[in-house]
């Protein structure tokens, strides 16, 4: 039974820094992209601005932002 239990738990901390190490990576490769755009990163920041009025962030809010989308898309592609 502590095998089993060592077991799990070794699967365990894998996956959680698995999938960590893969969203940092997808976050510096999107900061990254920006910073080299900057064209696009203004144009981000403006539509932000103008779709998300309320200051609670909904499901459906986030839908409305193509434009993010379209950059995280970009910043995955090159990655």
């Amino acid at each position: 039974v502590i095998e089993a239990n060592i077991d799990v738990i070794a699967e365990t901390t894998v996956l959680l820094f698995a999938g960590t190490t893969t969203t940092i990576s997808t976050l510096l490769s999107l900061v990254k992209y920006l910073k080299a755009y900057p064209e696009v990163e203004m144009k981000l920041i403006a539509e932000i601005d103008t779709e998300l009025t309320s200051p609670e962030l909904s499901l459906n809010a986030i839908k409305r932002l193509s434009y993010l989308d379209k950059v995280i898309s970009e910043a995955l592609r090159i990655l």
